[in-house]
């Protein structure tokens, strides 16, 4: 372990209503901006709609917005009337789970003077050491991207028509452009590219330049002739602006992630945080990360150790949150980066970044902002590969091969430098099409039936990853006696409203039917004593497929 750097704490005032910075001469502070007047509640499970509605009455709150997923409302308190005691009152209500200020969260990035172009890539000893990159010619080796991998950039969002991005867009095929409907009915009217959640509108496009350069880090186009390149050469990038000029708001940060999940992206790019906690913005993805989505967090600019005054939503404690420390291009750990060998799982190159910029531009910029989507692209870079890697093992992976030079090692859990060659090469030794290879399961054996009555059997069986096109293959799961059973599925993910898995009865009936990326989860109950699980596909796009782990019966 490396010796700490010696940090000393000088508290600011941290004013409602303006953004905190993220420059690396700026301490962290334990007081944290809130949107003025704005309060996030979550209520009780067993309070109803009509409960809701008397405890905000009673509390003389307006309701602004409603976090569905979450149940979480983000409301506006009586003008004149104290925020925090409000909160302290709401806090005391038996009905309500948590109330929180709508705290402000920032950008990670720092401008800086021009230096060689995308050394991080392929370091050749022009600027800095030979090797201090992340092994990007290596990795390219086995993949180039893949267009049915989709990266959300939750930031100030992204310009979307720059000549070195624009191919690589997120296109929402369910939404027709303009016609003023919500065709695919997901509450968003015209959402063809993404969501301006800063300004409410249907354009996430990028006044500030930080998301443009975040989502060129990612997927800028490649072997286009022009500009630069993304880790991933192809990729969909979806915007999703949440930020305008470096601050926003907490709330709409977790709908932005909220929107992700429910669009089916892969991965999630989050280069912004602050040092207050939230349960809303850990609920909203812990609900990411149940829905099997990665989000990737830059660690902070203040030189902080994590550990011990952890910066969020880097900090968060979740199997699907990777965060991710600033190196530079001599391998060493840069002097702005947040850093906490418990709390912090890897560093990439974060110094000195060239990339996209508004207005069909390119420039160097400096943060963990930066270092984020590196990680973050070549995690997608990895799903090319395997589209079954579940995000905690996608997060073991980033960790297990990360290059190990001196000037990185004891800042982080890892220990490493991203190394995207070397993360690739493995995924390709797994077979490219679902998760790492498991020790050999145990004989099959019955558990003793526990207090529900349900009881699981072991049972190994899954379609070829990927699956082929146009098949109609199926598997029964039969248990004689049984008057129920429920279907437990390690992963599932097919091309979402064209390929189906059906769980049907022996006529063919289908008792339930599930398309897209669903992940890891448990059927409802099925009245029968056995079923057939029959896996559909089209001609086109073929993902995934599933495995399946066991059945319950009682």
């Amino acid at each position: 372990m490396a010796a700490r750097r010696p940090h000393a704490l000088f508290p600011w005032i941290a004013m409602v209503g303006l953004a905190i910075g993220c420059a690396p001469d700026a301490e962290p502070s334990k007081e944290e901006a809130a949107v003025t007047g704005e309060i996030l509640v979550r209520y009780h499970k067993d309070v109803s709609e009509s409960g809701e509605e008397d405890l905000l009455s009673r509390h003389e709150l307006t309701r602004l917005h409603r976090h569905s997923r979450i149940r979480v409302d983000r409301v506006a308190v009586r003008e004149g009337r104290d925020v925090a005691a409000a909160i302290a009152k709401l806090e005391q209500d038996p009905d309500v789970l948590y109330a929180e200020p709508n705290l402000l969260l920032k950008t990670c990035a720092l401008p800086n003077d021009m230096h060689s172009r995308q050394w991080y890539l392929a370091n050749d000893g022009s600027y800095g050491t030979p090797g201090a990159d992340i092994g990007a010619r290596d990795a390219w080796d086995i993949s180039t991207g893949d267009d049915h991998v989709i990266v959300a950039v939750v930031d100030t969002g992204v310009e979307w028509t720059h000549p070195d991005l624009v191919d690589n867009i997120w296109v929402n095929v369910d939404e027709i452009a303009g016609n003023g409907v919500d065709d695919d009915h997901n509450g968003y009217v015209d959402d063809t590219h993404g969501w301006d959640f800063y300004s409410g509108d249907r354009d996430p496009d990028d006044w500030d330049g930080h998301g443009t350069h975040v989502a060129g880090a990612i997927g800028a186009v490649g072997n286009n002739g022009q500009g630069v390149v993304g880790v991933n050469w192809n990729v969909r990038i979806m915007a999703l602006r949440f930020m305008g000029y470096g601050t926003g708001s907490l709330s709409d940060a977790a709908r932005a992630i909220e929107y992700a999940v429910d669009n089916v992206a892969h991965v999630i790019n989050g280069s912004f945080g602050s040092y207050g906690s939230s349960y809303t913005l850990r609920d909203a993805l812990s609900e990411a990360s149940d829905a099997g989505v990665l989000f990737v967090a830059a660690a902070g600019n203040e030189d902080n150790d994590n550990d011990g005054y952890p910066f969020y939503p880097a900090s968060y404690d979740l199997p699907n949150v990777v965060s991710v420390a600033a190196s530079n291009a001599s391998d060493k750990i840069t002097g702005f980066s947040n850093y906490g060998d418990q709390t912090v799982h890897l560093s990439a190159p974060g110094e000195d970044v060239y990339s996209t910029w508004v207005n069909g531009g390119y420039t160097w910029l400096s943060g963990t902002s930066m270092a984020s989507p590196v990680v973050a692209g070549a995690a997608a870079l990895a799903l090319s590969v395997d589209h079954g890697i579940s995000p905690p093992d996608m997060k073991q992976l980033l960790m297990d091969t990360a290059a190990q030079p001196a000037g990185v090692q004891g800042w982080t859990v890892s220990g490493g430098r991203l190394d995207a060659g070397a993360l690739l090469q493995k995924v390709q030794q797994h077979g490219g099409g679902g998760p790492p290879p498991e020790e050999e399961p145990p004989p099959e054996e019955e558990e003793p039936p526990p207090a529900d009555g349900w009881t699981f059997v072991s049972l190994q069986l899954s379609s070829a990853h990927p699956y082929a096109d146009q098949i109609q293959e199926y598997e029964v799961i039969e248990h004689p006696g049984a008057s129920e059973l429920k279907v437990h599925f390690e992963w599932l993910d097919v091309e979402q409203g064209y390929d189906y898995v059906h769980l049907a009865d022996w006529s063919g009936t289908p008792y339930a039917t599930y398309t897209g990326r669903l992940g890891t989860f448990v059927s409802d109950p099925i009245p029968d004593d056995r079923v057939a699980l029959w896996l559909v596909s089209d001609q086109s796009v073929t993902e995934f497929g599933y495995k399946m782990s066991g059945y319950s019966w009682r």
